[in-house]
């Protein structure tokens, strides 16, 4: 009995023990700063509270109960999320009661809605993304004519409202928006979105946040947007597309019909300048051309309409749109080999009719921007050869990537010295230098190189080769093409000392055996002068006997020599060293005889000693090229065959 007690007294104490409350928390989702209508500092949420209504007291699912921070009472919220950037509420009355059913049975469905919108968010996509006209209302009227338009931007997060004043409705005028998309979701049948507008007349964000209401229409071949746009910078009132402050009907512009496309030969990878700067693509079945740059923003160009085509050439005009800006320009593009493009545009204008007439496009420009594929691979070099440098000037500008290039001048180089200076100029004695010794033991002495030879095709079919007397640059043929007696040749730094610029034209120039180069690292410039103008410039002269391989020595002196003589030297390295262990062989053997023995071995020998003996003499009748390592083959003299 005692023990029942006992269990009983217990069991009543542990009833009588409160429960600890569980804590209100807020979504972490929610938390950060908002913008609400009325409220002129932004609203925080944090973890437990909201700012401009209270502490969080209980939670059940998506209903609230706050305290306020201000008074002693309690409120019921119903928050629901709508959007990443977006949350809506409907909320009580402030009351002592604190009993979250009680509370929140008071909420009547017609409650005003609230809205508020995250600030300092990341924009989303616009529901909008093409062309449309549109006519709209603001309770005065339709306004149709002139006819309003609204493009999607370079971003697909911006939109353009051009609106036009109807002379006969009441409350319509010209002015340009910009909306920037926010948010966009589903409630019903109704598809919403929010946006920050930005006009002339917007001073607050009270001016800048709108909501509007929007779904799809279609009828006879035609489609669009029916819209409806909030007041002010909530959501009330939004229940139809055919009610709002203002309402717009979207018709889209119909580009189907259009059979404007761009080259296909434009099409596949992207396309880089010789500077690496700019980036063309072509998008969406050839019909939409993109140029990317450092600064400035992508240009989009939307093909409208050919003017002329070749297999390798093709003039457009094109509906052109930076940013949310847009005109009409026109385009050419020309094909010079598989992996290189050029192009010209011209003036951006409000009229797509115009747009290559002679007052926006000079059809004799040669002011050409020239394109690399980015799945480009080497090509065979033209003009298979060496060429020896006879002169040439220093480029406009010191590149480090040809022959070291330290000092520019416009003067004449001759030999080809890079500095635009002889390359003792200003040494006297023991090195010492007219404008000092300590600059000059400062001085690279690659920087007062001279160019010597320019080699094309020589050690692989796709590769060009220009010699300094310190060192050497190697590059990579790409594609290359004529025009008006000259050619150009895109090429691309593979070695480390062709390494400071990413790609380069070279203009050549060919009369008989005389060769001139010229280059530049940002387009194809026709107006280089070869030999006088560019990062480089060279005069040269093709050497006879086409191309041949360069053997350098220690003391920097070259001696040439075809394939066939490399393959000769290596067989007789080979026999003379076999020969040389035969007669070591043979000389061994001998030793061991006697005297007599060894006098008629010299002069009667086995058929292999005299073999070596003949291969010896051959060798050894050779001559040594001077200042190199190489053993030149002639022919054994009489005296030594016998």
């Amino acid at each position: 009995m005692t023990r029942w007690l006992a269990r009983v007294v217990l069991a009543i104490a542990l009833i009588a023990i409160p429960t600890p409350a569980k804590k209100c928390v807020m979504p972490a989702e929610w938390r950060g700063e908002w913008f609400h209508s009325g409220v002129y500092s932004p609203v925080v949420i944090n973890e437990d509270s909201i700012s401009f209504k209270g502490r969080c007291h209980q939670a059940d699912r998506d209903r609230y109960i706050l305290k306020s921070t201000h008074f002693d009472c309690y409120r019921c919220l119903v928050i629901h999320q709508k959007h990443h950037n977006v949350l809506q509420y409907k909320e009580t009355y402030c009351d002592r009661r604190e009993s979250l059913e009680t509370l929140c049975r008071q909420l009547t469905g017609d409650a005003l809605l609230y809205s508020m919108f995250r600030l300092d968010t990341e924009p989303v996509a616009c529901p909008f993304p093409h062309t449309f006209f549109f006519t709209y209302n603001r309770g005065y009227g339709d306004c149709s004519y002139p006819v309003s338009t609204v493009d999607s931007c370079t971003e697909d997060w911006r939109l353009l409202f051009r609106y036009q004043a109807c002379p006969d409705v009441q409350g319509t005028e010209s002015t340009t928006e910009e909306l920037e998309c926010l948010a966009t979701w589903k409630d019903g049948s109704n598809r919403f979105l929010v946006g920050k507008s930005n006009h002339p007349l917007a001073t607050s964000d009270e001016d800048r946040y709108r909501c509007f209401v929007y779904d799809s229409w279609s009828h006879d071949g035609s489609s669009g947007f029916q819209v409806a746009m909030s007041g002010d910078a909530t959501c009330n009132g939004l229940f139809s597309v055919n009610y709002g402050s203002r309402t717009l009907r979207l018709t889209k512009v119909d580009s189907s019909k259009s059979s404007c496309t761009f080259p296909t030969w434009v099409g596949g990878p992207h396309w880089h300048s010789l500077d690496g700067h700019t980036t063309l693509h072509i998008t969406h079945h050839n019909s939409t051309l993109r140029v990317a740059g450092r600064t400035g923003g992508p240009v989009t160009h939307f093909c409208l309409r050919q003017v002329a085509t070749t297999p390798t050439s093709g003039t457009y005009v094109t509906r052109v749109m930076q940013g949310c800006t847009s005109g009409y320009q026109c385009v050419y593009l020309l094909n010079r080999d598989t992996h290189v493009l050029e192009l010209i545009m011209g003036e951006t204008n409000r009229v797509a009719e115009e747009a290559c007439s002679h007052h926006f496009f000079n059809v004799s420009s040669t002011n050409f921007t020239t394109f690399v594929s980015g799945g480009a691979v080497s090509r065979t070099c033209p003009g298979m050869g060496r060429y020896e440098v006879t002169g040439g000037a220093a480029g406009s500008s010191g590149v480090s990537s040809l022959g070291s290039i330290s000092s520019v001048s416009s003067s004449s180089n001759s030999g080809g010295s890079i500095s635009g200076s002889s390359t003792t100029g200003g040494v006297v004695d023991g090195g010492a230098s007219v404008g000092g010794a300590d600059a000059l033991a400062r001085r690279d002495p690659c920087e007062t190189a001279r160019y010597t030879t320019l080699s094309v095709g020589c050690s692989s079919t796709d590769t060009l080769e220009i010699h300094t007397t310190c060192s050497h640059s190697v590059y990579s043929c790409h594609g290359w093409w004529e025009e008006a007696g000259r050619q150009y040749l895109v090429v691309t730094p593979t070695s480390r000392s062709s390494k400071g610029v990413r790609r380069l034209c070279l203009v050549l120039d060919r009369t008989g055996n005389v060769l001139s180069l010229a280059s530049s690292s940002r387009s194809c410039r026709r107006d280089l002068t070869p030999g006088l103008h560019g990062h480089i410039a060279l005069n040269t002269t093709k050497k006879r006997g086409g191309c041949k391989e360069i053997l350098m020595d220690s003391s920097g002196s070259s001696v040439t020599s075809s394939p066939l003589d490399v393959l000769l030297v290596v067989l007789l390295t080979l026999i003379t060293t076999y020969s040389s262990a035969l007669s070591f062989s043979s000389f061994s053997s001998s030793s061991t005889s006697t005297s007599s023995s060894s006098k008629g071995s010299s002069t009667s020998s086995t058929p292999l000693s005299s073999s070596a003996s003949s291969l010896t003499s051959w060798s050894t009748s050779g001559v040594l090229a001077p200042n190199s390592h190489f053993l030149w083959l002639l022919p054994p003299s009489p005296e030594v065959r016998t």
